[in-house]
């Protein structure tokens, strides 16, 4: 065989992989979301919230049923994308547990929770400037991107949430543009 044929050869096998790459990166991106999964695994997914607003002497994540809540925002107002992102990174958490301790995730202690969260939290975070931008519009958001979100917006659109951990006031009453909070006081939340 002479060079330019090796070389040709080579340059083929390389193309041929990217590509395969690429195609299976974007069908584990465009297929069907399998929302059962999504659904028998509610319990993990009140745990992670868990882990992320814990009970003090406010309530915590579980305590409000942020899970269900993160469900059904995840069926109802993500993209595919996301939703597989999510859906995946679930199945990767079980594997990670399964893997470093042994064990599922939900019969994990509270520090052992805490490390695996730590560790998806530094292996989703997102380039900075354009390329971050640019990773996001094509293969979405990393899975813990969107449970530290919805378990934001679970939290503190919940009733308990809202009237334990916030300042809730039903009828605000006038506006006022800038109101200074007293020491210790909550931050405002209406609807």
């Amino acid at each position: 065989m002479n060079r330019r044929k090796a070389i040709f050869s080579i340059f083929l096998l390389g193309g041929a992989g990217a590509v395969s790459y690429s195609a299976l990166t974007w069908y584990q991106h465009a297929k069907t979301p399998d929302f059962t999964f999504l659904n028998n695994n509610e319990a993990l997914i009140a745990d992670l919230a868990e882990v992320i607003i814990p009970a003090t002497s406010t309530p915590g994540a579980k305590d409000v049923m942020a899970q269900k809540t993160i469900i059904s925002l995840i069926k109802q107002c993500e993209d595919r994308k996301n939703q597989n992102n999510f859906i995946n990174g679930l199945r990767d958490i079980i594997k990670y547990a399964d893997k470093k301790f042994g064990k599922p995730f939900t019969s994990l202690s509270p520090a052992e929770q805490k490390t695996i969260v730590a560790h998806f939290q530094e292996e989703g975070r997102n380039f900075s400037g354009t390329s971050g931008k640019i990773k996001n519009k094509l293969l979405g958001k990393s899975f813990f991107e969107i449970l530290r979100y919805y378990t934001t917006v679970a939290f503190c659109t919940s009733q308990g949430g809202a009237n334990n951990a916030l300042a809730y006031s039903l009828i605000p009453g006038k506006y006022i543009s800038c109101i200074n909070l007293s020491p210790g006081q909550r931050a405002w939340a209406t609807k």
